[in-house]
């Protein structure tokens, strides 16, 4: 148990009832090998490995799952998470995992939306030196336009952290 080796007299008929008798308190995740189920021989060696305790944050939603040291990667999928390319994972996919520690995934979805704007003509006067003093002509008539502008917004979790104009039509 964490190195450290017993050398133990039993009347117990099973590895399990062994490990319970004398208070090993394996937990969920924990690896017993032979298993908790097979007769206690004499002298066979039981080994067995603690799991760690790895919380991953992911929608909000707080997990603790207890593993064998793997990767974040793994921890994830134990945790029955699913993400996308997209989604920002921390640490890093291939971080090797150590008791304690937080894995978090940030949901990263985007949308491109469409907004209009209002194009008021401007009125352009030229002088013209065969005018009349106040005389005004009309030499291309305007009119209000739109401008359609495509922005693309990207959001972490459901909240809006960038927002950048991508293309823009009159």
């Amino acid at each position: 148990d964490e190195g450290i080796a017993y050398q133990i007299t039993t009347q117990a008929a099973t590895i399990g009832e062994l490990l319970d008798a004398y208070d090993f308190n394996l937990s969920v995740g924990d690896i017993v090998y032979p298993d908790r189920s097979q007769p206690v021989r004499d002298g066979p060696e039981i080994r067995f490995r603690r799991a760690i305790s790895v919380t991953t944050q992911v929608d909000g939603v707080g997990r603790d799952p207890r593993i064998q040291a793997g990767t974040v990667r793994e921890a994830l999928a134990m945790s029955g998470v699913t993400y996308s390319a997209a989604d920002i994972i921390t640490p890093s996919h291939n971080t090797q995992l150590a008791p304690g520690m937080t894995v978090s995934v940030t949901r990263v979805t985007e949308e491109t939306v469409t907004e209009s704007v209002r194009l008021y003509y401007q009125k352009k006067t030229q002088k013209d030196a065969t005018l009349y003093i106040g005389e005004e002509v009309v030499a291309q008539k305007g009119s209000e336009g739109t401008k359609e502008v495509d922005i693309r917004v990207v959001y972490h979790d459901g909240e809006e952290v960038l927002r950048e104009e991508v293309a823009e039509r009159v």
